[in-house]
């Protein structure tokens, strides 16, 4: 979708330049500027408290001729000198991240997606799996 391609570019350049940037403020100008630039694309973030129900960042609706895709939407910052199984892992009180992005996708008829900030240089084949 050529929609993303342009700040998908600034977000690596921006992580680029500033390592230390918040995944906080890269959703922030996303979402903003991905809403901006189409009328077909609009988003709900959570609050802290809402993702720790829901397991997600925020809601995206996608708007087709007749008909709305919903996705729930979990985004991690990727460390390139790290391991980051821990933070795709990642645990509260009410469980596991990815459980909890899975079970309230499913039970609100939305699509579960990760969105990962990364600043590496390699090309990364996009692989969709359906959870049932």
């Amino acid at each position: 979708m050529l929609l993303f391609h342009a700040p998908t570019e600034r977000i690596y350049h921006w992580i680029k330049q500033q390592p230390s940037v918040k995944e906080e403020s890269l959703t922030d100008w996303m979402l903003f500027e991905l809403s901006e630039r189409s009328h077909r694309l609009r988003y709900y973030a959570f609050t802290r408290n809402e993702e720790k129900l829901n397991g997600a960042d925020w809601e995206w609706w996608v708007l087709a001729q007749n008909y709305a895709y919903r996705f729930r939407v979990q985004a991690k910052k990727l460390k390139s000198t790290a391991d980051n199984y821990s933070s795709i892992c990642y645990s509260n009180e009410k469980g596991m991240q990815i459980e909890l992005l899975l079970n309230a996708a499913e039970s609100d008829g939305a699509y579960p997606l990760y969105m990962f900030y990364s600043s590496e240089e390699q090309s990364v084949d996009v692989v969709f799996q359906h959870y049932p």
